[in-house]
């Protein structure tokens, strides 16, 4: 996703635009990675609020 404090955001914005819409593969593979955030973000937060260590291994999986 662009960022919206950047120099060109909105030449930004419409080139991720696009290349969403370029391929259905696009949408699935964003929001499969949108979802994995948030998924890492949860999993981080109960690790802090537990006192725990959180590491995401270099493959992500883990």
């Amino acid at each position: 996703m662009p960022d919206p404090t950047a120099p060109q955001y909105r030449q930004a914005r419409r080139a991720f635009a696009d290349w969403l819409d370029a391929a259905p593969g696009h949408t699935i593979d964003f929001e499969r990675l949108r979802r994995w955030h948030l998924v890492q973000n949860q999993l981080a937060a109960a690790a802090r609020a537990e006192g725990r260590t959180f590491v995401v291994t270099e493959d992500g999986l883990d």
